[in-house]
């Protein structure tokens, strides 16, 4: 494959060449703990970026008959396991039956109005009334809205002094419930031993430290990117010290457990490996696209979990594509006794 290498194509090369040290780079952050080396764990909520710019450079490369289309093919295939987390293309049709789980953070049902539309709350009342979860983890619940689930029987919600919490509801008694209590933060994981039918499972509601990145800001050329870097770093170590509360106490769970929630970072994170740990995600098993679940104009992100105990069999998961909030919800039905 003798092909004369023209300037262009060697600055192209050169960009190549950075893009796939980025992406190498971003294949080892689930393994280092955020807490020492904070600023890296940036690169984890670029990395489907940094891997559609090597598929890129892979098929450009291809075309131009070059041999410098081994450099992203070698580093794609390193991170092949990272392409099955960020696209799926499951033949699985959606399922009716099953017991049927939902995760949504509904950002305060649009209280302050964030969204410039009218009734929000009661599209959102609709389209949950559609949809009629058996079990539904909320994220950024505000007492204000109760009515919305008050065809609910069994509840557990957790505020704290004020409106705003966690809830979680569902028609199947709640035998036990409580918290993992996160220190110095508003937000925090509650879970519920739930009996369905002959079986009982732990349902964990899951809400991990906000990274506070406003996605209608240029915030990687903003003045004040020096802040937002500072701020992101605090972020993320906090989410490791909550990671490592979650994965104990769900590592000690009498019952197979789901774990639902937003935990505020993606399948490539520290956090997101520490939860998971041993448990499957409903949309690498199921799913069907990119799955992504938060509202950010430059990035697929996918930061809304259902995870599950092994023992569990899946049916069916669905990305929800209603725009309520600037997080997507999603469920999965699950065949319980």
């Amino acid at each position: 494959m003798a092909v004369k290498t023209s300037l262009l194509s060697k600055l192209l090369f050169f960009f190549n060449s950075i893009f796939a040290f980025f992406l190498l780079l971003s294949y080892a952050l689930p393994y280092v703990f955020p807490s020492v080396f904070p600023f890296l764990s940036v690169l984890s909520l670029t990395l489907p970026v940094l891997l559609i710019i090597n598929i890129f450079f892979l098929l450009y490369w291809i075309v131009k008959l070059h041999r410098y289309f081994l450099l992203s093919l070698f580093v794609l295939a390193l991170g092949y396991k990272y392409l099955n987390a960020l696209y799926q293309n499951n033949a699985h049709k959606p399922e009716e039956f099953g017991v049927h789980v939902m995760s949504f953070n509904p950002r305060l049902f649009n209280h302050y109005g964030w969204i410039k539309e009218v009734d929000v709350e009661k599209r959102i009342q609709q389209f949950l009334t559609n949809e009629a979860p058996d079990i539904i983890a909320i994220q950024e619940y505000h007492k204000d809205y109760q009515y919305l689930f008050d065809s609910y029987s069994y509840q557990y919600i957790q505020t704290g002094k004020g409106k705003i919490g966690q809830a979680i509801f569902t028609n199947f008694p709640i035998l036990n419930r409580g918290n993992i209590g996160f220190t110095k933060t508003s937000n925090g994981a509650i879970f519920t031993d739930i009996m369905i039918k002959n079986d009982t499972i732990r349902f964990y509601n899951i809400h991990l430290e906000s990274l506070r990145i406003n996605p209608k800001e240029e915030i990687f050329t903003q003045e004040k990117s020096q802040k937002l870097l500072n701020r992101m770093g605090v972020g993320f170590t906090n989410q490791q010290l909550q990671s490592e509360q979650v994965k104990s106490h769900s590592q000690n769970a009498p019952y197979p457990s789901i774990l639902a929630g937003d935990f505020n970072n993606t399948q490539f994170s520290y956090v997101y490996k520490n939860i998971r740990n041993n448990y499957k995600d409903a949309f690498e098993e199921a799913g069907k696209g990119l799955g992504t679940t938060y509202d950010f104009k430059w990035i697929p992100l996918r930061i809304d979990f259902i995870l599950y105990d092994p023992s569990l069999q899946l049916y069916s998961f669905t990305t929800h594509s209603e725009s309520f909030s600037d997080h997507k919800p999603i469920s999965a039905r699950f065949e319980l006794n």
